[in-house]
């Protein structure tokens, strides 16, 4: 692989994964209450969940949907891929595509990658066989601890960030797109709340 060639797969695998994180966080947001962030209770989100649920169900299993996607191509092991594996693989076999890094430092993030094969496993049989495919017989699949995901997405961003820094010399800042997303999610689920709230009174 060429220096271009794996500038040019670094910059589509970025466009994957801050898709992920942004699905994920509105996904997040729609389901869980965060008590330290939200102005209303977890019975007043319940209450409003259950009355709008048929929308917010629908809403948040599309995002789940197309989060563990994007997750998922960013562990192709197809070649022809612009995915995590394949980078971190080309840049362990030809050093000279990431200057910045030592072989230990690549070595660091792959271990790193290594802790969440299970889930990447999972991932691949979820996308293989419920989301872009419709297998006839799918083999059963465990369902993912979010503790789990999360260290995947941690681990997911700084490896890209190890093959960034170590090819152009620069990271990327993964919380500005998140961070407005949790809030407008956020603000979705207030305007819901108030509804409950008025339709009380």
């Amino acid at each position: 692989m060429t220096s271009a060639e794996f500038g040019k797969r670094l910059d589509q695998l970025m466009e994957i994964i801050v898709s992920g994180l942004i699905y994920y966080a509105a996904w997040i947001n729609l389901r869980l209450h965060d008590a330290d962030k939200a102005t209303w209770t977890f019975e007043e989100q319940k209450e409003a969940v259950e009355r709008f649920g048929r929308f917010l169900n629908t809403v948040a299993s599309a995002l789940n949907g197309m989060a563990l996607m994007q997750f998922a191509k960013a562990f192709d092991r197809n070649p022809r891929t612009a995915s995590l594996t394949i980078l971190l693989d080309a840049a362990q076999q030809t050093p000279s595509l990431v200057p910045g890094r030592t072989a230990a430092d690549l070595a660091a993030v792959s271990n790193q990658i290594k802790q969440s094969e299970q889930i990447i496993e999972k991932l691949t049989r979820l996308r293989n066989q419920n989301l872009a495919h419709a297998d006839a017989n799918p083999k059963p699949v465990a369902g993912m601890i979010k503790r789990d995901f999360d260290t995947l997405i941690e681990h997911t961003k700084s490896t890209f960030n190890c093959l960034s820094i170590g090819h152009r010399g620069a990271s990327i800042a993964w919380d500005y797109p998140v961070e407005n997303v949790e809030r407008h999610a956020s603000e979705v689920m207030g305007i819901l709340v108030e509804k409950v709230r008025n339709d009380r009174q």
